[in-house]
């Protein structure tokens, strides 16, 4: 019996049918398809089938009575059907047409109403049971060319009612098209004919022998453009893997058909599960890589459509585009379009004006510009956060990406611990792009990873290319495209379209590390930066530029920053000459010291940090090229930022070389080391703050009157980080306090609020470290407080009132403690005062574990030492470290607690210096309750093994322990 259906004959029974009972269905193909019930003189009219809505099973009855004596392949039924579709999807596809034809048709299975005859490997028509107006076309003329007639005779031509299956463009259809319509015009072929034309397959998709990850949310993305849209295009810089993702869609929509093959939802998923997107009937992939105008393009359509390439002009050939896709539901993948000129893209357009049911994905690095165009931006692969763990980490697709690559090359990167930094770090300055992770991980086969992070750096801080050399392999990443084999060709190829004066704006923009306005933009592009007409010249350029994939734009509030891929930079600065890139420098200096002035005390902190890395660069940049005061300027410019976003550690090295370069006036040597004591203080480098502290206060007493203002400042940094390495019984805090009131005095006699307030908040912190004059210190707080008010600085006030926050804390007034600082989180984060909010976390706790509310104050901990650890805030990430045991030692976790006080202890001792006089209790009192909890002796130890934690473990140790 045949599989499909078990009362229909086999094979060799259907080669004997029964008796033919007569036609009983009436098919028009030529003009129209429509299917008529013939009338039985001596029986009641047969049903009205419902109409075939399918084109599919329209197509086939079409096939089947058109060649009714011809026993039809099953594969050659699917390959006509669905060209574009695997064959066990083709034949489930045509299993399902063949039930629904059947029902229409009348045919339960009877032998008295079997129409359809079906085998295991072949179908056909009962003979004589459909009359088709093609055949009884045909036969008037045949019966005229017996008679000798020269013309078609009238009657015979008034039954050729117009061309066959109109709307229809299947191959087969249009070659039967053709010969029917020259048979009706001469009464014989143009061409010889081959009895049955079988459609030729549709063109391969490329093949990728590596595995795609991190791709499911854009291919979702794009799958509910397809729903919604006709043309999405799909864009993206060179090597963000456009191509891969377009051709991966296609598989989806291939395997979604194979489990659901009606489209309606159903399949592995189950039947909520909702489609990809639309079911088309047919996916033509097409690749333009190799076309370089209009005419390419269209040879590559036709070719990809398996019609000959036109040889004519556009009009033609675009009207036989037109004819080929008439009628199709069909979804065309148009990749690499960049490259074509805009005529190409009006053609696209008008392709998809006159054919309703084309859909049309083009993956390019620009967009086509035309209307109804929907446009989805690929984003990277999504890449490491602070503060992941290791299994986290691992899920990243980046890193997911750069694992795989290095395994293919048989270097099994363990992501522990110690190379879990490195491999995120790679990943992070590669930006995401897919090829550059691959290549980058195709050269671990004789790079170490330390290696290659630290290349990636040089190249990209010096221009040096030697990122071009590493991201860079032998033989194409695939075959279709040998572009990819670099990362400089891609990016050569991404900037060969580009004018001269987009590619020299380009050019300023890639001068930033960070991110630019159109304003710094301009100030590094154009020296007269400030004439009339500029900015309307430099928009539209800007805004060509991110069409082109070569600059990214993220929007601030209402302001744009631009900022160049990577690998672009590098290309565009390493084949700049060396005299044009030490004048971009220049003039990207002359920016970094403008802005930092124009900042002011009340600067917005993410400006400030999006423009961290210029300061830096300009810094480096400075001392490199021979200017090392011009460095000192620009960090004294940026300090009323530096308050809240201290240098890194490379910063501090670069700052401090070009002090010990530069020839300096006494004044801005005096602010130079002030600056430099309290940013090596943040930084943990407790020797080097001391001997800056002390270089201050030396160049400062050494000051004319004409700088008191200078003194005031110098005075104060120097005050501060002696203050706070040295506790009260060293002399610190009365050498201190000494230098604050002649601060204080100075801003005072020249009326700065802002240096008075400075000044009044650590002689707060002086009076209870030497004195523990509580109430006194709590009133210079205020007095503090209130003169940042009256500037209007709300930065400082945040910071001023977790001064008296801990105050209330010592006062024992708790309620009004956690109100004040559930206050102050909230404000820290509104202005984006990170390590503030950190800080204030951290008091939190411990006004928390004073409430006695100790699982609430070991949350807390636990925030603010992730945040700290992702910003580097040592010194907030230390607090948070100390104060947690206490709350662990209440929690019954006396061994943990005891390790990581002992960790904390010694950590301070090396990093900042002694303890103050507020932190010794805490140390015994923490200290007792753990050996009440462990004893003594178990306690001790537990201490010393502490103390040989490294940052990392200990790190790990208080997240293990403090659990929801």
């Amino acid at each position: 019996m045949d599989p499909d259906n078990p009362q229909h004959p086999t094979q060799l029974e259907a080669a004997r049918p029964p008796a033919t009972p007569g036609p009983r269905w009436q098919l028009r193909l030529l003009g129209a398809f429509a299917l008529q019930p013939v009338l039985d003189s001596g029986a009641a009219a047969l049903p009205q089938p419902p109409d075939l809505r399918s084109r599919a099973a329209m197509l086939l009855l079409a096939r089947l009575a058109l060649f009714p004596d011809r026993e039809h392949p099953r594969e050659e039924l699917v390959d006509m059907l669905w060209p574009a579709v695997a064959l066990a999807v083709g034949r489930n596809r045509l299993r399902q047409t063949l039930s629904s034809l059947r029902a229409a048709l009348g045919d339960d299975g009877r032998p008295e109403t079997t129409l359809l005859l079906s085998a295991r490997d072949t179908l056909r028509l009962r003979p004589g049971v459909v009359l088709c107006d093609v055949h009884t076309w045909r036969s008037a003329l045949s019966s005229a060319r017996q008679a000798g007639s020269l013309e078609p005779p009238l009657h015979a031509a008034a039954l050729y009612t117009g061309e066959l299956l109109p709307g229809f463009v299947d191959d087969w259809v249009l070659d039967e098209r053709r010969h029917l319509a020259a048979l009706a015009e001469t009464g014989a072929p143009a061409t010889p004919r081959q009895a049955l034309i079988t459609p030729a397959p549709s063109n391969p998709l490329p093949v990728y022998l590596t595995r795609a990850l991190g791709i499911a949310g854009v291919l979702e993305q794009l799958g509910q453009a397809l729903q919604q849209h006709r043309l999405v295009t799909l864009l993206g810089p060179g090597g963000a893997g456009k191509t891969r993702i377009a051709v991966e869609l296609l598989r989806r929509l291939q395997h979604d058909a194979q489990h659901d093959p009606a489209g309606n939802g159903g399949g592995a998923a189950g039947p909520a599960a909702r489609p990809l997107a639309p079911a088309f009937e047919r996916q033509v992939f097409v690749s333009l890589v190799g076309c370089q105008n209009r005419a390419a393009m269209h040879d590559a359509l036709l070719l990809a459509l398996h019609q000959e390439a036109a040889g004519t002009g556009p009009s033609t050939t675009l009207a036989r585009l037109q004819a080929t896709l008439a009628g199709a539901d069909m979804l065309l993948v148009l990749d690499n379009f960049e490259q074509l000129a805009q005529d190409a893209a009006a053609d696209i357009g008008w392709l998809a004006a006159q054919l309703p049911g084309l859909h049309l994905l083009v993956t390019s690095r620009r967009p086509l510009g035309l209307d109804g165009e929907r446009e989805i931006s690929l984003p990277p692969l999504g890449l490491p956060l602070a503060g992941d763990d290791l299994a986290t980490l691992r899920e990243r697709p980046a890193v997911a990406l750069f694992l795989d690559r290095a395994r293919a090359v048989g270097r099994d990167v363990q992501l522990d611990e110690q190379q879990a930094p490195t491999v995120g770090a790679i990943v992070q300055h590669l930006e995401g792009l897919p090829l550059a992770i691959e290549l980058a991980a195709a050269r671990l086969r004789g790079v170490a990873l330390a290696e290659m992070l630290t290349l990636l750096k040089d190249s990209a801080e010096q221009s040096s290319g030697a990122a071009l050399a590493l991201l860079n392999r032998a033989g194409p990443r695939q075959a279709h495209d040998t572009r990819h084999a670099s990362m400089l060709g891609v990016v050569e190829w991404s900037l060969a379209p580009l004018s001269a004066a987009q590619r020299g704006l380009l050019t300023a923009v890639a001068a930033f590390h960070g991110q630019a306005t159109a304003q710094a933009a301009a100030a590094v592009w154009a020296p007269d930066a400030s004439r009339p007409g500029l900015m309307l010249e430099l928009l539209p350029m800007l805004d060509e530029l991110v069409a082109c994939s070569v600059l990214r734009v993220q929007a601030d509030g209402d302001l744009l920053r631009y900022r160049c891929y990577e690998p672009v930079r590098e290309v565009l600065l390493f084949h700049l000459p060396p005299a044009q890139r030490r004048t971009l420098r220049s003039r990207h200096r002359a920016w970094v010291l403008q802005r930092g002035s124009a900042l002011g005390q009340c600067a917005s902190l993410a400006a400030a940090r999006e423009e961290l890395p210029d300061l830096l660069a300009a810094l480096h940049s400075a001392v490199a090229d021979g200017e090392p005061a011009q460095a000192v300027a620009t960090a004294l410019a940026w300090e009323s930022v530096l308050v809240d976003l201290p240098l890194p550690p490379s910063g501090i090295t670069t700052l401090q070389d070009a002090l010990q370069a530069a020839a300096l006036d006494e004044t801005t040597s005096a602010l130079a080391h002030g600056l430099l004591a309290e940013q090596c203080f943040e930084a943990g480098q407790r020797e080097a703050a001391l001997h800056h502290a002390e270089q201050a206060q030396q160049r400062a007493h050494a000051l004319p009157p004409s700088s008191d203002q200078a003194r005031a400042s110098a005075l104060r940094a120097a005050a501060r980080v002696v203050l706070r390495v040295n506790d009260g019984g060293s002399g610190g805090a009365g050498l201190a306090q000494a230098w604050l009131q002649e601060s204080l005095a100075l801003a005072r006699a020249h009326a700065r609020p802002d240096q008075q307030a400075q000044a009044l908040s650590l002689l707060g912190v002086a009076a209870f470290r030497r004195e523990r004059q509580i109430q006194h210190s709590m009133a210079l707080y205020e007095e503090a407080l209130l003169l940042w008010q009256r500037i209007g600085n709300p930065r400082r006030v945040t910071a001023s009132q977790v001064s008296l926050a801990i105050s209330l804390g010592f006062m024992r007034r708790f309620p009004e403690q956690l109100q004040l600082l559930q206050r102050i989180q909230a404000d820290a984060a509104a202005q984006q005062q990170w390590r503030l909010l950190s800080f204030a976390q951290s008091v939190y706790g411990y006004a928390l574990a004073d409430s006695r509310r100790y699982g609430e104050s070991a949350l807390s901990y636990r925030a603010c030492l992730r945040s700290t650890w992702a910003l580097g805030a040592w010194r907030e990430w230390f607090y948070a470290l100390w104060n947690l045991p206490r709350t662990l030692a209440h929690l019954r976790q006396g061994d943990a607690a005891a390790r990581l006080m002992g960790f904390a202890d010694h950590f301070f001792s090396q990093r900042f210096g002694q303890l103050g006089p507020e932190d010794l209790p805490e140390r015994r009192r923490t200290r007792r309750l753990c050996a009440v909890l462990l004893g003594a002796k178990h306690e001790a130890a537990c201490w010393q093994e502490g103390r040989a934690l490294t940052p990392a473990a200990a790190m790990q140790l208080a997240m293990r322990v403090v659990v929801d």
